[in-house]
């Protein structure tokens, strides 16, 4: 997002911080993103700064939008795709797929950052549009190709996306979620956060996760909830995240006579106080039809939350077989969480667990990854430049 001094700003992770680590390899990281601009109040994180520069690209929702603005997005990442020393694509997305058709057609090495699944994406339920069976042939086959003809791939999963999207060339394995010491913080033997959790009224569960699409499976969780209550289990939950389909779920969780028990908080950036609702909540759940590597189950994970989660993406990489349910399954997600809130012995375990998977994803375990992938991808455009314009003799 664009602010008046002409910053560039975001509300997610991809902030200044995340595009720093790409400076060890290279003198400087241009992001080609869509811009708009900022809403007053939004709490957001700059993204530019020494060596990280945007190449903004016309904002646009929907593909009537994006139709009107492709020739110009076109021609603004002509320029920078072909002209930068290395080129990496995050995918899927759109503005990937442009890359990649430019980049085929001039023969040059790319790398690939693979961070979700399309075909999972755009699965029934996850996206409600007329075309969506079509966007998910689609997005999954240009995913596919992308990953098969990159110089080197790097997954946000140890297998899950490995397995769909093979990639010829080198490949890498490594998270973009980092998690710093703070995370940690905390007792979950007996003390501090568990006393917290175990003490409540009533037990209590949070979602986290975007409301801009429905793939997250908050729908799902308020529909084991009912279920829940008609097996006499009274429970709270916490909704955390907005977007377009916050309105129509609020609506639907009065009407499921839900709306004293369901508490949706919007968008929270403060990193202090979502620790604080991780750590003082009973329950996390992440229902969602589709996955990579979800950031807020690792977050969750660190503050030594019992978690659960639908068997997608990475998901079933970072949780215990015991603590997934199958998706787009709102009775057997009822049924874990009837299950797990009847055994506290179980959550202590799960607490226990979860911590110590969550210890991988520090930044001192995943930097050498990232860092080896980068250069991966440096060397082999160094090569392809050599070859392409041979030296003067």
């Amino acid at each position: 997002m664009a602010m008046p001094d002409g910053g560039i700003v975001t509300p997610t992770v991809l902030a200044y911080s995340f595009w720093k680590r790409y400076l060890e390899i290279f003198e400087e990281v241009i992001v080609a993103a869509r811009v708009k601009t900022a809403l007053v109040g939004t709490q957001v994180s700059r993204v530019t700064g020494p060596g990280v520069r945007c190449l903004a690209l016309p904002d646009y929702r929907g593909p009537i939008a994006y139709a009107g603005r492709h020739l110009g997005i076109v021609k603004i990442v002509r320029g920078v795709a072909l002209s930068s020393d290395a080129v990496i694509i995050r995918a899927p997305s759109q503005v990937g797929n442009i890359l990649f058709g430019l980049l085929g057609r001039s023969e040059k090495p790319f790398g690939v950052e693979l961070c979700g699944d399309p075909h999972s994406a755009f699965s029934p339920g996850a996206v409600r549009h007329v075309l969506r069976p079509l966007w998910r042939q689609w997005f999954t086959w240009q995913t596919k190709r992308q990953c098969g003809a990159a110089a080197a791939v790097c997954y946000v999963t140890g297998r899950a996306l490995q397995e769909r999207y093979p990639c010829r060339g080198q490949t890498f394995s490594a998270s973009d979620v980092e998690l710093e010491e703070d995370w940690f913080a905390g007792d979950v033997t007996g003390e501090g956060d568990s006393w917290s959790r175990e003490n409540r009224r009533e037990p209590s569960l949070l979602f986290v996760g975007s409301l801009e699409q429905m793939y997250k499976g908050l729908d799902l969780l308020l529909d084991a909830l009912v279920i829940c209550r008609g097996h006499g289990i009274k429970v709270t939950c916490t909704v955390v995240g907005d977007g377009c389909h916050r309105c129509a779920l609020e609506k639907r969780a009065r009407s499921q006579g839900l709306g004293e028990s369901v508490r949706f908080l919007g968008t929270v950036g403060c990193r202090v106080c979502l620790r604080e609702l991780y750590r003082n909540t009973t329950l996390f759940v992440l229902p969602s039809r589709a996955e990579g590597l979800p950031r807020v189950l690792i977050e969750a994970m660190a503050c030594g939350t019992p978690c659960i989660g639908s068997l997608v993406g990475g998901i079933p990489e970072l949780l215990a077989p015991e603590d997934c349910f199958r998706p787009n399954d709102a009775v057997a997600l009822a049924a874990k969480i009837r299950e797990i809130l009847t055994k506290p012995e179980r959550r202590a375990e799960m607490s226990r667990r979860n911590r110590a998977i969550a210890s991988q994803y520090s930044p001192d375990q995943l930097k050498p990854r990232w860092r080896a992938f980068h250069e991966a991808v440096r060397t082999q455009t160094a090569n392809w430049l050599a070859r392409k314009v041979p030296l003067a003799s």
